[in-house]
């Protein structure tokens, strides 16, 4: 009596178990059929750096941007080169905040609930290629929070009522002085350092942008210290001068 007690009490838990795997195979099905409609052009809302390696195999592609259903999107800090005995990569940049991107593959990963892209440019980003992984997801609405995140279906200058000329200059990729940080993100991306100070009572804030693409590697070759830098200094929020703390402001793109 007591046996068949415990065999009918754990019929549920065995049951919630043989259906887990199932799913896990059902969100994978669904996320990558919910990708395959991602067609056509998407606008980023983050620059997109990642690591491009080579090993004994031939050459790769590593994600350092990352997106979460619950943080959004995260940009891990890398060495500009690391490698071991028998690999090597290299931290490179050629896509940014409002270019014009488009699906090129993925690849769902069950183990960890997660989806590497690798993205390429369209139009006036057409040279760029870039990797982004999605993480946490436990079904589809946890993908189409994380690419919302992560992409714009418009270019982002066309959802704020901002002044023709500055919608102009952001579309240029041209900063001018008396923008806000909001205008310069969209218009040439989110700086790699930032440092802040006052003067005479007002808050200056100092960008660093990237505007070279980095190290790039290949099977045989390697290009270092293609980083070219653009310097820009904020007096209370406004551009005050454009010449040529590590961390990443906080400011969010619609």
């Amino acid at each position: 009596m007591h046996r068949a007690w415990k065999s009918a009490a754990l019929l549920p838990l065995a049951a919630a178990l043989a259906a887990a795997p199932a799913l896990a195979r059902d969100a994978g099905g669904d996320i990558k059929k919910a990708m395959k409609e991602k067609t056509g052009t998407y606008y980023l809302k983050t620059n997109l750096p990642y690591l491009q390696g080579r090993h004994a195999y031939g050459t790769f592609k590593r994600p350092i941007v990352t997106v979460s259903p619950g943080e959004g999107v995260t940009t891990a800090s890398t060495a500009e080169v690391q490698g071991g005995a028998f690999h090597a990569e290299g931290r490179r940049l050629t896509l940014r905040v409002n270019d014009p991107v488009k699906v090129d593959e993925h690849e769902w990963e069950s183990d960890d609930q997660s989806l590497e892209i690798e993205l390429e440019g369209t139009g006036q980003a057409k040279d760029g290629v870039g990797v982004i992984k999605f993480v946490g997801l436990a079904g589809v609405n946890d993908f189409e929070a994380c690419w919302e995140a992560a992409f714009s279906s418009v270019p982002l200058q066309d959802k704020y009522d901002w002044p023709a000329d500055i919608k102009r200059a952001v579309a240029e990729r041209r900063v001018l002085e008396g923008m806000t940080q909001e205008q310069v993100v969209v218009a040439v991306g989110y700086p790699e350092k930032t440092s802040t100070s006052t003067d005479q009572g007002h808050k200056v804030e100092t960008w660093v942008i990237q505007r070279g693409e980095g190290s790039k590697m290949g099977f045989w070759t390697m290009k270092v210290g293609d980083k070219q830098e653009m310097e820009i200094r904020f007096v209370d929020g406004k551009v005050a001068q454009i010449g040529g703390s590590q961390e990443q402001p906080k400011v969010k793109l619609k």
